[in-house]
Order: structure tokens, then C-alpha cells, then sequence
């Protein structure tokens, strides 16, 4: 039997609400949701490779993309090639334009443009008669690729089909489509609110979200619709959900502040994905709706830290060095704020540089999904690495200029599970020629020539 939400927050309540109790919610540290997903990884590949086993040509596909994605699979493994070879001569239309790109760029097979076209008109077809047949994912893959193509009718017609078939993907990809461009196909834009409200009622989370958010926003805001639909989407497993009605509570918008659910909702969205608990620790630091405790607080910010949260490493840091809470202890504070500037923290990158700590950004080490670049500019080739990762890479372009540097210096790189650092360095490779350095200054990453790069460290340095 299916629990109500509402019957869920009362439980968690009378669990929480309990100061004791509270204080000793189980969430399980990051080394321990790493070990579970590599428990889940090891589960899932061997469930693929008894499907394999029996010739299924959608598992040898998914056991293919699961290796590759590894960095421990070399990428002319034998084994790659023969599960995706196999599952595409066994029919499967995403392995054969996985295929298609394999002999385009040369990876898991050897490059041959012949062999590259040949299978992507086979995965076309493939794709074609899938979508014909009624496979709704195909459905929306063509309608993807229409609207990729501009063919805003043609994506609203395949949209419509997956839509018509119940599913709640394709009714959210139409309402998008409806509501960015429903005039270029001449549909009121306004429609896509209705396909928008389906997916939602057809159980798709995003689309909950984008309701309870427009309501939120609305002006004035429509405050029992927003709360519905995210206490809608939060019994539904989103964690951004409860997070959101962790700060609907704690804030008091839309509603009366109440401290018990906003730690409930933040407690239930910490136990499933290791993030909210600083915003407990917030609430107890802050005074705003319950009486201000700094020793309650310090205890939720290390259990957000040690849960891998990089805002609970940071609060623990400050807390530590201003001795809020817990005893002074710079040292102790000044590796928590290593750690969190590890985990993605802006704000302990700061607080190091301020420190005289020089630090790589996090998004430095972020690793990359597989990406190809054909004659793409350099200029075009940083902007696209900032926004993939939400680097701040800041281009000294009058230095550059001067070195002989084009912005539309042509870019040929093929990566795959690289580090932002090593495609930045493969970038500057491909088009400076030893003119171009990256370098670290204040914090922030700078591209610019090997020279102007050494003048401002040495200026920061002073």
C-alpha cells in the first residue's frame, strides 16, 4: 500500500521533532554512498552479463556504454568492440549510431567515414521503424533530433505520438517545445501548460517541479498550488523537493514558518542523497524560528561534512575558527576548508586565497563526458569547457591578440573522461604552439600568453 506524503511527514515528525533523535538521524557518509554505488555498478554489470549471455542485443548495448564510461577500460578493448558490434548487428538502433560515431572518430574501432555512414543510415532506419512500431523512446529520440534540426512541426508530431501513448517524457518534451516555440508550428505557446500538467499527473518529477516553481513565482503566488506539487514530487524520491519545502518552512514563504517540518523535510531529503543537513545546522545557528543553539548546530554541519556536503565543510570550517560552538581551532578549520574547496566550495577557495592557500578551482578536476571537436574555434572551445562545467576561465584576449592568437583559431580534439585541466591544456595545444599558458592567478584560472600569465603571479604574489 502506497503511504500518503502526508502521512510520511507525520511520521518523520514524531521522529524528528524529538531533539534526542534528531540529533542522531542516520545518513550514510560519501565513502559509504561510493561504496553503494559501486555495489549497485557491480550488480547492475552482472545482470547485463547474463542478459549478454543470452543474446540480448539491448544488454550488450548497456554493458557496452557502462565499460566504456569506466577510465579503467582501455578504449580498443577487444570486449567493447565485440558488444557493440554485436548489438548493433543484432539490430539495436542506439548501438548502431554509437557504432556509426565509433568508426567516425575512431575509438572503440578504427576510423573509417566508408563504415561511419554506412551504419548511421542503418540506425536511421532502425530508429524510424522502432518509432513506427510504437516504441515511444524512439518516438522522442526523432522528435529530438527534428527539433535539433529546427523542424519544430516535425518534433511536435513525434512528441505527440509519445504523448498520445501515455508517455509522461514525451507530454513534458511536447509542452517544452510547445512553450519555447509552439508559434513557429502554429500552437499557442500557452498550450504546452497542458501537456505540461499531464506529465506531472503521469508521475514525470521535472515536470512537477516546473509547475510548483511557476507557482511559486507567480505573482502573486499561488502558494497551496506550489506546495502541492512539490510535496507532490518529494513523495515521488526527489530530494530537491524536500529541500524545497525544507527552506518553504524554514523561510516562511508560501506558508507559516515551521521549524519541525523544515527539519523534517531537510532530515528525509539528507537520508536519501547526503545533502540538507547544513541547512539544519543553519537553522540553529540563526535563531530565525527556533532558539539559537551554535553546539546544535556545529553537530549537524559535521554530519553534513562528513556526508561529503562541501557547504557542512565550510560552516564546520568557520564555525571552528571563530569558535561558535565548538572550541577555536584554526588548524582543524583550515582543513575542513581544504576539504570543502576540494568538494566544489567557492566560498572556502576564498577564504584560503585570503589565507595565502592558492588553490586549483574544483571544476579544474572535473572530469568531462565525451566530447568532439571539428574546426571549432578556440574562442567558441573555452566558452563551451566554462559553461559544460561552470568554470569561470577568464581569456586575456589583448595578450593573445598580440602573440598572433585567432579567436577562431580552429580546435580538433577528441576526449573522453578527461579532466578539465587536460582539455584545456590539449586546446591551448592544438592552436598556441607554446604561446598560450594556463595559468593560476587569485584563484582564478587565466589564459594568456606564458609571459602576461608569469607578470600577474608575480603581481599577486607581491
Amino acid at each position: 500500500m502506497r503511504v500518503p506524503w502526508t502521512a510520511y511527514l507525520m511520521l518523520l515528525g514524531a521522529i524528528v521533532f524529538s531533539p534526542v533523535v534528531a540529533q542522531e538521524v542516520a545518513v550514510r557518509t560519501a565513502e559509504q554512498r561510493q561504496a553503494d554505488v559501486a555495489a549497485a555498478a557491480a550488480k547492475k554489470e552482472t545482470a547485463l552479463r547474463a542478459a549478454v549471455a543470452r543474446g540480448d542485443a539491448a544488454a550488450m548495448y548497456d554493458l557496452y556504454v557502462l565499460l566504456r564510461a569506466r577510465n579503467s577500460t582501455p578504449i580498443n578493448s577487444p570486449e567493447l568492440k565485440s558488444l557493440l558490434m554485436k548489438a548493433a548487428e543484432g539490430g539495436h538502433w542506439r548501438a548502431m549510431e554509437a557504432l556509426s560515431e565509433e568508426f567516425l572518430y575512431g575509438g572503440v574501432v578504427g576510423k573509417d567515414p566508408k563504415q561511419a555512414e554506412a551504419w548511421k543510415q542503418k540506425a536511421d532506419a532502425a530508429l524510424a521503424k522502432n518509432a513506427d512500431s510504437g516504441d515511444t523512446a524512439a518516438m522522442i529520440a526523432l522528435g529530438q533530433r527534428l527539433r535539433a534540426a529546427d523542424n519544430y512541426a516535425g518534433a511536435a508530431g513525434w512528441y505527440r505520438k509519445a504523448a498520445d501513448a501515455g508517455d509522461a517524457k514525451g507530454m513534458y518534451d511536447l509542452a517544452m517545445l510547445t512553450l519555447a516555440s509552439g508559434a513557429k508550428f502554429g500552437v499557442k505557446p500557452a498550450d504546452g501548460y497542458v501537456w505540461l500538467d499531464k506529465s506531472a499527473k503521469a508521475g514525470n518529477i521535472t515536470a512537477m517541479m516546473h509547475l510548483a516553481v511557476r507557482a511559486e513565482r507567480a505573482k502573486p503566488p499561488r502558494s497551496d498550488e506550489a506546495i502541492a506539487w512539490y510535496a507532490k514530487a518529494a513523495d515521488a524520491g526527489s530530494a530537491d523537493a524536500m529541500r524545497e519545502l525544507g527552506r518553504i518552512y524554514w523561510d516562511g514563504v508560501l506558508t507559516a514558518a515551521d521549524a519541525k517540518k523544515a527539519i523534517a523535510w531537510y532530515t528525509k531529503a539528507a537520508v536519501r542523497d547526503g545533502r540538507g543537513l547544513a541547512s539544519i545546522g543553519d537553522i540553529y545557528a540563526s535563531g530565525k524560528i527556533v532558539p539559537r543553539d551554535e553546539t546544535a548546530a556545529v553537530r549537524w554541519y559535521r554530519k553534513a561534512a562528513d556526508a561529503g556536503e562541501a557547504e557542512g565543510m565550510y560552516d564546520l570550517a568557520s564555525s571552528l575558527m571563530a569558535g561558535a560552538g565548538v572550541a577555536k581551532d584554526p588548524a582543524e578549520a583550515k582543513r575542513w576548508l581544504v576539504r570543502a574547496a576540494d568538494a566544489g566550495s567557492d566560498d572556502a577557495n576564498h577564504v584560503l586565497l585570503n589565507l595565502g592557500i592558492e588553490r586549483e578551482p574544483h571544476a579544474m578536476g572535473m572530469n568531462l563526458p565525451e566530447i568532439t571537436f571539428q574546426g571549432v574555434g578556440f574562442a567558441d572551445t573555452v566558452q563551451f569547457l566554462s559553461d559544460v562545467t561552470g568554470a569561470n576561465l577568464h581569456v586575456d584576449w589583448p595578450a593573445l591578440d598580440s602573440a598572433g592568437i585567432k579567436h577562431d583559431a580552429p580546435v580538433d580534439l577528441h576526449l573522453r573522461n578527461v579532466p578539465l585541466r587536460e582539455a584545456l591544456a590539449k586546446a591551448v595545444a592544438a592552436v598556441g604552439q607554446g604561446k598560450i599558458a594556463v595559468g593560476l592567478v587569485g584563484g582564478e584560472v587565466i589564459i594568456s600568453t606564458p609571459a602576461a600569465t608569469k607578470s600577474l603571479a608575480a603581481m599577486r604574489a607581491r
